[in-house]
């Protein structure tokens, strides 16, 4: 291999070394930013056979609260089978999935950034 060869190898090397540095600090934003929002997405989206579907859902304050609003949370769902499904979303993927449940008044609430907490509990039967 020729001198000329080599550093364009190394060129080419260093250039996917900043790409990938990029990515990954862009990469790490992204996830601190998840961690400081303002709101947390909390479901349980639960099928059983023979019961139908419950979809237990809360948007809350991401604060000093959080004790709170998790044993507000519990007290919905109430049975803790329902809570080993239980899933953290981001923004994104909680609206993703369950825009169509969510009142207009809730949407207003949380662009006002006045929305404190909201619970629902919906139960579809199979018939």
């Amino acid at each position: 291999m020729n001198e000329e060869a080599r550093k364009k190898a190394l060129e080419y090397g260093m250039e996917a070394i900043h790409k990938y540095d990029d990515a990954m600090k862009e990469l790490a934003e992204i996830e601190r930013q998840e961690r400081e929002a303002l709101y947390t997405y909390r479901v349980i989206d639960y099928a059983a056979s023979g019961e139908g579907r419950n979809i237990f859902l809360q948007i809350s304050r991401n604060n000093s609260s959080r004790d709170n609003y998790e044993k507000d949370w519990k007290s919905l769902v109430n049975y803790d089978y329902y809570l080993q499904g239980e899933e953290e979303l981001t923004e994104r993927e909680f609206l993703d999935r369950y825009t169509r449940l969510i009142p207009n008044m809730i949407f207003h609430l949380l662009r006002e950034k006045s929305l404190t907490i909201w619970q629902q509990h919906f139960h579809f039967n199979r018939s």
